[in-house]
């Protein structure tokens, strides 16, 4: 069994306003920062009217940013699927 570094996990909320969708996960900081890179990036370079609300619990930082529907539906099945670890 792998030993799970604590101090590594962030728990993270992801809000689309626009579907009233709400995903609560653990993730490791690098999940985290993928997901915080991915979102900054999709808005810079094709903004768009779906409003997406990244918080990260842990580090008491958040980010809004507006991205295309089809950005928004792909970041949202990604976070449901990322999990730091089955049994978190």
């Amino acid at each position: 069994m792998a030993v799970i570094d604590t101090d590594d996990l962030r728990k993270i909320v992801v809000i689309d306003h626009a579907a009233g969708t709400i995903i609560v996960r653990t993730m490791t900081a690098g999940q985290a920062d993928l997901t915080w890179q991915h979102l900054r990036a999709a808005h810079q370079s094709d903004p768009g009217p779906v409003p997406i609300r990244f918080i990260d619990v842990t580090e008491n930082c958040e980010l809004e940013v507006g991205v295309t529907a089809e950005v928004a539906a792909a970041i949202l099945a990604d976070v449901r699927t990322r999990r730091a670890h089955p049994a978190l």
